[in-house]
């Protein structure tokens, strides 16, 4: 019994943890002077201000959010919003009508 205590604790600190976080695009716009600023940051708005003084005249919003792997432990830089990746270009050799109008043995 006490070996498999050990094997758990064992393996409790030794297993992989996987971390994900979120980022958000934050919109700051002074209304007074309409001078707008985007800051990508893994705080949401609410956590934005009270860490980070805004003037009085600004509203801050979240323009975009999304689900980053990892962690960003030593200052490392946030992972790139997936909608802003370019997609991957057709390959102009092959249409798509082609590929799936055509038999198996015919793709070979």
């Amino acid at each position: 019994m006490r070996s498999f205590v050990c094997f758990l604790i064992f393996y409790a600190l030794t297993a992989p943890a996987i971390a994900e976080y979120r980022v958000f695009t934050l919109h700051i716009i002074d209304q007074k002077t309409q001078a707008t600023r985007q800051v990508e940051t893994t705080l949401d708005p609410d956590q934005y201000k009270s860490l980070y003084p805004i003037k009085p005249g600004e509203h801050i919003s979240y323009i975009e959010t999304w689900w980053c792997r990892g962690n960003t432990s030593h200052l490392k830089a946030h992972c790139d919003n997936p909608r802003l990746q370019p997609a991957i270009p057709p390959n102009p050799d092959q249409s798509p009508d082609l590929l799936t109008s055509q038999s198996p043995e015919v793709l070979k």
